[in-house]
Order: C-alpha cells, then sequence, then structure tokens
C-alpha cells in the first residue's frame, strides 16, 4: 500500500516523511523525520516526535515532548507532557501521565500518575482522579484505583496497591 501523510494546520507534520503519519493542529507533529504510523490531533501535539513510531496523541500538547518513544497513547490536556524516549504509555485525561519519564505505565483520570517530579520507575497503574498523583522517582509495579488513590505527599515507592473513594486513609493499602 501507498505511505501517505495527512497535515492540516500552521507550521504541521514534516511534509516530507510520508509514513502514514495523520497531522491535525498548530504545530502537530512538527518536527517529525522518521517516525511512522502517528497521529496527532490538537495544537503542538506530538510536537517534539523525530522518529517515534505507531504514537497517538489528542488534545492540547498530548505527547508534546515524545521524541523516540514507540507505541504511547496520550489523550488529554499535556496528558504524557514529559515523555521523551519511554515506550508503550497509555495516559488517559487532562494532566494525565504529566511527569512519566519511564515505560510501560497506564494512568486514566485527570491528574492520574500526575506525579511531583520525574517518575522514572515503570509499570504503574492508576485509575480515577488523581490517583497516583504524588509519587515520584523510582516509583514502580505500583496500582492505584479511585479518587486520590495513593500515597498523599511526594513520595518513591514499589509494589504497593492502593483502593480508595476519597482523600484519606485508603480503603486498601
Amino acid at each position: 500500500h501507498q505511505a501517505l501523510q495527512v497535515s492540516i494546520g500552521l507550521d504541521t507534520g514534516d511534509g516530507t516523511n510520508n509514513s502514514c503519519n495523520t497531522a491535525i493542529g498548530f504545530q502537530a507533529l512538527k518536527s517529525n523525520t522518521t517516525g511512522e504510523k502517528g497521529t496527532a490531533i490538537g495544537a503542538n501535539a506530538l510536537e517534539s516526535n523525530t522518529e517515534g513510531l505507531c504514537n497517538t496523541a489528542v488534545g492540547h500538547e498530548a505527547g508534546c515532548g515524545i521524541t523516540t518513544g514507540d507505541r504511547n497513547v496520550t489523550i488529554g490536556d499535556t496528558a504524557g507532557l514529559c515523555l521523551t524516549t519511554e515506550d508503550s504509555n497509555t495516559t488517559i485525561g487532562n494532566c494525565s501521565g504529566y511527569n512519566l519519564k519511564s515505560s510501560n505505565n497506564t494512568s486514566v483520570g485527570k491528574d492520574a500518575l500526575r506525579g511531583n517530579a520525574d517518575i522514572t520507575g515503570g509499570s504503574n497503574t492508576a485509575i480515577g482522579t488523581l490517583a497516583g498523583e504524588c509519587i515520584s522517582g523510582n516509583s514502580s509495579g505500583n496500582v492505584y484505583v479511585g479518587y486520590k488513590a495513593g500515597p498523599s505527599t511526594d513520595t518513591t515507592e514499589t509494589n504497593q496497591l492502593y483502593i480508595n473513594n476519597t482523600s484519606g486513609t485508603p480503603l486498601i493499602k
């Protein structure tokens, strides 16, 4: 099949790399050079992507820091903003996965896995508004389910499970 690129918007897409990319919005996929099968919808979505493969970003600045990372899905305003070379992350919700600097994470909900600083450990799962919002550093293998599930202050932790339905004492920790 023929490789195509669709670019709509000012300063959108590279235009010279016809590799099944779709860019819609101001500076979406702007820096792309050899990246393929990318979908960027929204101002600055996947703006820094140069070589990343199979990335999808929907929303203002969604995944805009990704350069060479592959198979990331970022949906929501600034979702996955700090991802660069990391792979296989799913961030859905405004500011979801904002400070992620690791692979294999899943965050669903506003500010889920937002982090107070870079989250360099991988394989974390957060589902719910503000779930896992305060982890940072080499936190890995954690599961946070529910509103504000997880520690309430900046914390680095590994292999923890939190189930919560409000701020305060979790139902399960």
